[in-house]
């Protein structure tokens, strides 16, 4: 519930117009409380869709920092960077890892680096993904004590080894692999708790490259981490680093081991500015978030969501319910055909699909989520009347096979349908124009998916593909013509097949054509300026024997 806060001042004001009004009956003051906005429409979710999950949503990892909140091209929000050695940035996806933070080192002058401040932290753990297009080049993440600037606990890919901080920098016997994400997992203990067995002062970490744990390793300095820190070293050059879903274990929205998995991409827009942001998975209570969120992957069944959200002056808004159902035991299906966006005109594509299940019972897809079309076998034809119904555009094909346990599996993929032909305009040549030698052309193509474009002269027999939209008619094709009117058509065809045309009529001339040129002048042209040059003779003669 909004709290409404009522200073004095407003008081005092509320009753000088209440005496106004028992004085001037003319005179009606008003005053209107702003109520909390639910299901206003401020907050829409996109994701998850209203429909039965069969696996993960791919690539999107849990954590307290997924960067799925963050533009591409930006730094992650509530971050500080150094880019003097590079840039630090959010991209979009690199080795099936969405929206990671890339710092991209380019001066061998200097260093970058990214870091993000943290409450002191007694004890934890930190869980985090790293990757390094040339693990030659140190890729280091730390965790530090924002006070002092000290650090504590360090580990890196670096000359081609796993290496981290015991005193000095040690080297393990783990080899790793260029443009290859690593998951990582650090303990820490600053008191006597024995937290994960440690004792004070101690730290411990775990790589998935090798599935061991370096136990037991001292701190760097003793104290209590609170920053942390990625960075490059200022002496390597020309390489990228990467780090995803960066989990800590005293987020009261994360859980140790989150982050191991793919899970589910909460997205959502708002058509107003929000200072807090939550969500509820199943009416449980809420959980604060910046915005955009991976969640952990739900446990089989139906579920719900909602978001949450106030503005500056404590106005309250929310989501409508998303509902949907996770269902993993169901039959797994692969889509091997059609590939998806990919292109196709009128006739309906073929589709191909795979799975490892043997006790399958009823298959059946939909276009339009409404038809259900049942089949035989894993291979066979879209229905023309069901691809009918969808217009020029995107179609989702949703394929679904249950067993005879009645559990169900759903793959979908969504294909492009063309069904609009190439528009061709012809600029030149002019209809009706007279050429005697080879014409140049130039035509305008209106398409979005243009495969090739070609022209004729002589109704089809042969025909000539063109890269240019302008140019020159083949001087052989254009030779063999007679004299006389010439039909040149264009065409233009597209990945799905649709041909549009376009021609001109133009006429051609030959020498047999022209006047004959006089005797005895070498030239038409020649002749022409003798005979003007007679004509006005003749005019002058005319004048002066009349003067």
């Amino acid at each position: 519930m909004k709290k409404t806060h009522i200073s004095v001042s407003l008081l005092v004001f509320i009753l000088s117009l209440t005496i106004a009004g028992v004085a001037n009956q003319n005179f009606t003051a008003q005053y209107n409380l702003e109520a909390p906005k639910w299901s206003a429409g401020e907050i829409s979710i996109i994701t998850p869709e209203n429909k039965t999950y069969i696996e993960p949503m791919n690539g999107y990892y849990p954590g307290t920092y997924g960067f799925e909140n963050d533009g591409d091209g930006t730094v992650p929000e509530g971050w500080a960077t150094y880019e003097g050695g590079g840039t630090v940035n959010v991209i979009n996806e690199v080795g099936n890892h969405k929206k990671v933070l890339e710092l991209h080192s380019d001066a061998v002058t200097d260093n970058l680096n990214a870091y993000i401040d943290f409450n002191e932290q007694e004890y934890g753990t930190v869980e985090f993904w790293l990757r390094s297009d040339d693990v030659t080049k140190d890729t280091t993440f730390q965790l530090f004590n924002s006070g002092t600037g000290h650090g504590i606990c360090t580990v890196m890919l670096s000359n081609d080894r796993i290496r981290y901080y015991n005193g000095s920098f040690q080297t393990t016997s783990y080899i790793p692999l260029d443009n290859t994400w690593y998951y990582f997992r650090i303990d820490f203990e600053t008191t006597n708790g024995g937290y994960e067995g440690l004792s004070q002062w101690r730290w411990k970490f775990y790589y998935s490259g090798d599935d061991i744990w370096l136990d037991d390793l001292s701190f760097a300095n003793n104290e209590k981490p609170s920053r942390t820190y990625l960075n490059s070293y200022w002496a390597d050059t020309n390489y990228d680093l990467y780090f995803d879903a960066i989990g800590y274990s005293w987020d009261s929205n994360y859980n140790i081991g989150d982050n191991l998995n793919e899970g589910l991409l909460l997205s959502f827009d708002n058509t107003t500015t929000l200072d807090w942001q939550g969500y509820s998975m199943d009416g449980a209570t809420n959980k604060i978030i910046l915005g955009n969120t991976t969640i952990p992957m739900p446990a089989e069944g139906l579920h719900r969501v909602q978001v949450f959200g106030n503005d500056s002056i404590g106005t309250m808004y929310e989501s409508d319910v998303r509902y949907f159902t996770i269902n993993l035991i169901g039959p797994h299906i692969t889509i091997n055909s059609p590939i998806s966006s990919q292109i196709y005109g009128i006739a309906p594509p073929d589709f191909s699909l795979s799975t490892p299940d043997s006790d399958l019972d009823i298959r059946w897809y939909t276009i339009d989520g409404i038809t259900n079309i049942t089949f035989t076998g894993l291979t066979g034809t879209i229905d023309q009347t069901e691809w009918d119904k969808i217009w020029n555009g995107t179609a989702t094909i949703t394929f679904y096979a249950n067993d005879t346990l009645n559990n169900i599996g759903q793959a979908e993929v969504m294909v492009r349908k063309d069904i609009i032909k190439p528009i061709i305009a012809i600029i030149g040549p002019n209809n009706a124009e007279e050429f005697e030698f080879t014409p140049i052309y130039e035509i305008t193509i209106s398409e979005t998916n243009l495969l090739e474009y070609w022209y004729t002269i002589d109704g089809g027999a042969h025909n000539y593909t063109i890269t240019e939209l302008v140019g020159t008619i083949d001087s052989g094709a254009w030779n063999s013509t007679s004299a006389g009117p010439i039909t040149i058509r264009f065409y233009a065809n597209d990945s799905a097949g649709n041909i549009g045309t376009s021609f001109v009529i133009v006429v051609k001339i030959t020498s047999e054509t022209l006047p004959p040129t006089p005797p005895g002048i070498p030239g038409y042209d020649l002749y022409l300026l003798i005979g003007v040059l007679t004509a006005i003779s003749a005019l002058l003669i005319r004048k002066r024997l009349k003067s």
